[in-house]
């Protein structure tokens, strides 16, 4: 027993250069985040709410990634436009628990004639502040914007037309007062055009909503789709009824 003792120190110092020479090392740091991915082919076009009344916008939405190890902290999306040679920032540090966005178009030229392009891409920043795998473009395809004609009043119906689709197209309107939480739409109507033929379309208003339309300041936002939502188009503006 006496001589185990002795040996102890020995043992001790022994157990110290086995840590220094063979050190705990940690563990990797999980995969970084798959892709989130866009929710439809398509993006849809809707009013969005500015400091001057409505813009068009894009709307986009997306699920997160399928990935087990870690969660988003935040999302940053990506545009390019046709005339773009490269994506630029959109938006970035988009809190994890949000899962859609509204692209302001008011910048964006709709075209007159034939049809333009915007492109999309997401990813996610994970917990450690890593950026992820960014998704595949999602492509929102512009048609022409339609143009209000008139409102007729005495007869209730509304008026607008689109230039520069040639074929079917499909189009419905939404008017709606935000003072006083109205909105209508209408069903779609269908009207063809042609190279130079516009596409002309009109709707009648309910007799509750026109009456209030002589008393209150409206918007309108004039929806296009040319070949299903594949090319789209609106127009967003006020009416304001003397």
């Amino acid at each position: 027993m006496k001589s185990l003792w002795r040996y102890i120190p020995f043992m001790a110092v022994s157990l110290l250069c086995l840590k220094a020479v063979c050190p705990t090392f940690e563990p990797p740091p999980p995969d970084t985040l798959s892709a989130p991915s866009f929710i439809g082919p398509y993006p849809l076009l809707s009013e969005f709410k500015t400091v001057q009344g409505y813009s068009e916008a894009s709307y986009l939405r997306w699920t997160p990634p399928q990935d087990d190890s870690l969660s988003p902290r935040s999302y940053t999306l990506l545009r390019r436009t046709q005339q773009d040679s490269t994506f630029d920032l959109l938006a970035h540090n988009i809190p994890s628990q949000i899962s859609d966005y509204y692209d302001d178009l008011s910048r964006i030229t709709f075209p007159f004639t034939g049809f333009d392009s915007i492109f999309y891409k997401i990813l996610a920043v994970d917990s450690l502040g890593r950026r992820g795998d960014t998704s595949v473009a999602c492509t929102l395809i512009l048609s022409p914007q339609p143009q209000f004609d008139s409102l007729n009043i005495a007869q209730g119906m509304l008026f607008w037309h689109v230039l520069g689709i040639q074929g079917a197209a499909n189009s419905r309107i939404r008017i709606w007062n935000e003072t006083e939480s109205i909105v209508w739409e209408s069903e779609d109507t269908t009207g063809y055009g042609g190279e130079n033929t516009p596409v002309s379309f009109r709707k009648i208003i309910p007799d509750s909503i026109v009456l209030k339309l002589q008393d209150y300041s409206w918007y309108y936002g004039l929806f296009v789709e040319a070949n299903g939502l594949e090319r789209q188009s609106l127009k967003v503006d006020r009416i304001i009824v003397q």
